[in-house]
């Protein structure tokens, strides 16, 4: 077993953090796979979260995610939409405000939002209207994307 892939299960097995000592295992393996970036760890990272009310310690892994180039970020997380509405509806939409605050992130969602299934198009175009509905500002956003559908 590779050094990547044993970070990512100590990441899976500590991500619900609900004993103690799974912060400290989390923070370590966050910290770790920072180190080791791959596709595939960024799909395995994007289905860690939950919304466990556990505190500021969960922004290191969004922080982690986005710290990979957009081109990457992006589709995965798109990938990840479905899970990530049912598993953790907090943190995906903190994740999906921030790629609609940033053009670049923006416009990458629209192109690859166009090749995905009917499913992701749907809840992707679902979730953005909610945010719309709290932030107009995005509405050029859901616009695009019904365009592009």
């Amino acid at each position: 077993m590779n050094e990547s892939n044993e970070g990512i299960i100590q990441l899976e097995r500590s991500c619900r953090l609900i004993e103690d000592t799974d912060f400290g295992v989390y923070s370590e393996a966050i910290e770790f796979l920072r180190q080791h970036p791959s596709p595939e760890t960024l799909a395995r990272m994007l289905r860690c979260f939950h919304d466990t009310d556990a505190g500021e310690i969960q922004y290191e892994l969004v922080e982690a995610c986005e710290a990979y180039p957009n081109d990457y970020y992006v589709p995965a997380f798109l990938v990840a939409l479905p899970q990530l509405r049912t598993a953790s509806p907090r943190w995906g939409r903190l994740m999906l405000q921030s790629i609609l605050n940033t053009p670049d992130c923006a416009r990458l969602l629209i192109a690859h939002a166009s090749r995905a299934s009917n499913e992701v198009r749907g809840q992707l175009r679902e979730w953005v209207s909610e945010i719309t509905t709290d932030s107009p500002q995005y509405q050029n956003v859901l616009h695009e994307l019904d365009r592009n559908a």
